[in-house]
């Protein structure tokens, strides 16, 4: 059995043209056939695919590609999409909807998000010669994850989740979770999200990949499983100041009749319209990097020194989203590196606001004091 694992997929003005068009060589170039010959190709839809609509109200960018856009995802060869993410719910119930509509029609399975959180949990099994794979999505819980009562994403819940991948390893013979977590544009695992991952594994998981930092990252073996702490872009818009941003890694899992996988990792460059296989001499580079970063992040001490260091040097922006600052007020934060904040936040505000965040009771509290400030507005 051979199944292969895409990261991120948005359509984006540069290429809506190709997209619309059924451009799929032009948008994948060689990745195309690679995928077609997989017998189960899988890739993570970062969108809604809806034509007008009304975008949520939440922070950051809200994201839609054409819903023309699903002939050529499918034309490409995946037989599924996840759309466990922080994005499909931008545009509401409606875009969901109609994403899961398209999908329907063109015979592309989905997983990750559903009208509400028990179907949102929902796996996918792929079966051949006697061999089970399940998959589960999970996401961050930011904006648009489902409840109970309400569409969206499949959030990972700390209470209930992992008993539920039990659950379902019960029920295949190797078990695959894509989560869309981790730091944007940070190549290696928080101390948290190493610890989601390895329980995840504990609970079952023979697979586990992270494919929302939009960078590639570590891979770490766990417990005879494997944990990739960043799959990268696949078809993003190219971002000419980011050599990380446009190079990501297709993932091929081979499973013999004995149940034993082998992994393949096939570093992509993404070029001004689409995607391609990195040259030989890049693709090299990259798993190199990637070996190192591995190797480095392998002891424990120097994850947290990294994680350490990053959080220190992302401070100014972080104090500014406590804060509420806006954009223009983040920049002057950054450029006077937290000088207004040292001036006015003194050491007992400080201690205060650390209490309330890390507390669950307070944290509880404050999560639902801002909920209902902005929705009231």
């Amino acid at each position: 059995m051979n199944i292969v694992i895409c990261g991120d997929i948005c359509p984006t003005t540069n290429n809506y043209k190709e997209f619309i068009n059924e451009q799929s060589d032009v948008l994948f170039g060689k990745t195309k056939d690679f995928i077609t010959n997989a017998d189960f190709a899988i890739a993570n839809l970062e969108c809604p695919l809806i034509d007008n609509g009304t975008p949520i109200f939440k922070s950051g960018p809200s994201l839609k590609a054409p819903s023309k856009s699903i002939a050529t995802i499918k034309q490409v060869g995946f037989d599924a999409v996840s759309i466990a993410n922080n994005h499909i719910m931008d545009y509401g119930e409606e875009g969901l909807n109609n994403t899961v509509r398209l999908c329907n029609d063109f015979s592309l399975l989905t997983v990750g998000a559903g009208l509400n959180s028990l179907e949102a949990a929902k796996p996918l099994y792929y079966e051949k010669n006697n061999v089970k794979v399940g998959i589960i999505s999970y996401t961050d819980n930011e904006f648009g994850v489902s409840t109970l009562t309400e569409a969206g994403s499949n959030g990972l819940d700390l209470l209930y989740s992992f008993d539920n991948i039990s659950n379902i390893k019960n029920k295949c013979d190797y078990l695959i979770i894509l989560y869309h977590s981790g730091t944007e544009h940070y190549p290696y695992p928080s101390p948290q999200l190493q610890c989601r991952c390895r329980k995840m594994v504990e609970s079952g998981a023979n697979l586990v990949v992270c494919q929302h930092s939009h960078c590639i990252g570590t891979i770490e073996t766990y417990d005879n499983s494997t944990i990739i702490y960043g799959q990268g872009n696949f078809l993003f818009s190219r971002n000419n100041k980011s050599k990380k941003w446009n190079t990501g890694i297709i993932i091929e899992l081979e499973l013999d009749e004995f149940k034993n996988g082998t992994l393949r990792y096939l570093p992509t460059i993404i070029d001004e319209i689409g995607v391609d296989f990195a040259t030989e001499s890049e693709k090299e580079e990259v798993l190199i990097q990637i070996r190192n970063r591995s190797n480095e992040v392998a002891n424990t001490n120097v994850l947290h020194k990294y994680w350490i260091q990053y959080c220190n040097n992302i401070s100014t922006t972080y104090w500014s989203f406590l804060l509420g600052h806006s954009k223009l007020k983040r920049i002057f934060n950054k450029v006077f590196k937290n000088i207004a904040i040292r001036i006015n936040y003194n050491n007992n505000k400080a201690l205060l606001t650390h209490n309330i965040i890390r507390c669950e009771s307070h944290r509880e509290i404050l999560e639902t004091m801002l909920s209902s400030y902005y929705r009231k507005r």
